[in-house]
């Protein structure tokens, strides 16, 4: 098949949850499938990787996310009743990109890294849509309101509301909605159109990668994790991962260290 993945930031380096997400997701795809890849560039940095990228995608465009006028427009959201994080990346350089390549050639699919570029999808005339939800955003929002008072509390369970609307709209035109977890999938499934096809497929670990160097044991067993505890949500799984794990490890691994 021929793909046309569209992504909010430069899916490489691989250092950091979107960028690790979204590079596996076409390190994959490029196995089986010709992928054309059309992403923002938002950190000057990242611009040399378009190299890399030729590496195993057959085409890759790269669109200068400037963040001044991306604010702008984030702003200007507010008062015209739009989602402050859809407004960020409605950028016109992209839609004219996605639009020629999609004049020039035809697509069996088109994928998106995240609910907020939906309105490229509609110029890809005739191809399945793949929408990447991860999790639900509109929730972080609205737990991020929890925990924050008035005005900002306000602006937080505005933009809540708006960017629930936009991912509604993203289900009814996604051919599939992927989510990273069957818990986020359920918390999605309580409100989406009927017929929506969530799919779960989860982020894992390149236990190749990451071998260490020394594998020499030590007295006591080491397990580390990392991650980005900045929401509500992220906190609490953590938690409770922890629980599960004194657990396990009182009954199987005595001694190990965390």
């Amino acid at each position: 098949m021929k793909i046309l993945y569209l992504a909010h930031r430069v899916p490489f380096p691989p250092n950091k949850g979107e960028k690790i997400r979204s590079y596996h997701h076409l390190r994959h795809l490029a196995r089986t499938h010709e992928v054309h890849l059309v992403s923002f560039v938002d950190a000057p940095e990242d611009a040399q990787w378009a190299s890399t990228l030729r590496d195993f995608c057959c085409g890759v465009a790269f669109v200068h996310l400037d963040r001044r006028r991306a604010l702008a427009r984030a702003a200007l959201s507010l008062a015209r009743g739009r989602s402050v994080s859809q407004a960020y990346f409605d950028a016109p350089d992209m839609h004219r990109t996605v639009r020629d390549i999609a004049t020039a050639a035809s697509f069996d699919v088109v994928w998106i890294s995240a609910a907020m570029l939906l309105p490229y999808v509609m110029a890809v005339k005739g191809a399945r849509r793949v929408v990447d939800f991860v999790d639900v955003d509109s929730e972080k929002w609205r737990e991020f309101a929890v925990h924050t008072r008035p005005p900002l509390r306000w602006l937080q369970l505005l933009e809540a509301r708006r960017l629930r609307h936009v991912e509604m709209r993203a289900a009814e035109a996604a051919d599939a909605a992927l989510f990273v977890s069957a818990e986020e999938a359920a918390l999605f499934q309580r409100s989406a159109p009927s017929g929506t096809r969530t799919r779960v497929v989860p982020n894992g670990v390149d236990t190749d990668y990451f071998q260490p160097a020394d594998r020499t044991r030590s007295v006591a067993p080491h397990l580390l994790f990392t991650g980005a505890l900045g929401y509500v949500r992220a906190r609490h799984r953590w938690e409770t991962c922890l629980q599960s794990l004194d657990a396990c490890l009182a009954e199987c691994l005595t001694g190990t260290h965390v």
